[in-house]
């Protein structure tokens, strides 16, 4: 075979099929310190597992058996505002990312998702309950569609933030993430970096000088909405929600998202 058509031959082949397993284990390594990693399943109904090394049990308030449908070589689940469609996650330390509520650590968040264009709080990942004295922190995006990642110090009632500029893209499937690395105090926000597609969103930090720390409290993790389910649901759908220990990198972000792409088949 001549130079020309070998080179032929590779170009019309096709990349062989990313397995489900294949992809999780590409996804932790890239992640490092997984504490949750969770993408749709067929069979899923009221419940869920996810795939990081402890297995939470994700407990939906509606059952989504028939919201989950095909996206590549995996699925992508479906929510709406408009009923209570968020899940749960027993709380353990590990997903509380401070020592003592005197230091915060270093976290990450990331979502495969895509976001419904609508004017309410839409969230992502949550250890938050509004509606109670239990805030730690709040990945989510804001009613005028803006991405932001929220850090709270329930005792001295603080909440330094980072925010987008800009609204997300919306509409359509996109890689958000959100990393944090843990410096705290006055200048917390300072050390959040804003994610859409592995690359970095114009944003503006906005600190508290009384800021001190999040603290371990007994919320509940939730995905797509805070805590109790008392709103700001999820519009739109999920194909990967993942949170894990340390500050990601943007090269870190690339190779997420192209192995999100291979994996969804999309072109991010």
């Amino acid at each position: 075979m001549s130079g020309a058509s070998a080179l032929r031959s590779v170009l019309l082949t096709p990349s062989p099929r990313l397995s489900r397993a294949s992809f999780i284990l590409g996804i932790e390594e890239i992640l490092g310190d997984v504490r949750f990693l969770w993408t749709p399943q067929v069979g899923d109904a009221a419940t869920s597992t996810d795939d990081s090394p402890t297995r939470r049990v994700i407990t939906w308030d509606a059952s989504v058996a028939a919201r989950i449908s095909a996206q590549g070589h995996g699925y992508v689940q479906t929510n709406t505002s408009a009923g209570t469609q968020g899940g749960s996650v027993p709380d353990t330390n590990d997903l509380s990312f401070n020592t003592a509520g005197l230091t915060d650590l270093a976290f990450s968040i990331v979502a495969l998702a895509n976001v419904t264009d609508t004017a309410a709080a839409r969230t992502i990942f949550a250890k938050y309950d509004n509606a109670g004295t239990l805030r730690e922190y709040l990945f989510n995006v804001g009613a005028t569609d803006l991405l932001q990642l929220i850090l709270y110090d329930e005792s001295l009632d603080k909440l330094p933030f980072r925010q987008s500029n800009a609204a997300i893209t919306m509409g359509s499937p996109h890689l958000f993430g959100a990393t944090y690395n843990g410096v705290g105090s006055t200048t917390a926000a300072d050390g959040i970096v804003l994610y859409q597609d592995a690359a970095v969103i114009a944003s503006t930090a906005t600190n508290d000088a009384l800021y001190v720390a999040m603290e371990n409290t007994n919320t509940t993790p939730s995905v797509g909405r805070i805590d109790a389910a008392t709103g700001q649901f999820m519009d739109g759908a999920f194909s990967l929600v993942a949170v894990c220990a340390g500050v990601l990198t943007l090269a870190q972000m690339v190779a997420l998202k192209n192995q999100c792409n291979q994996y969804f088949s999309l072109a991010l």
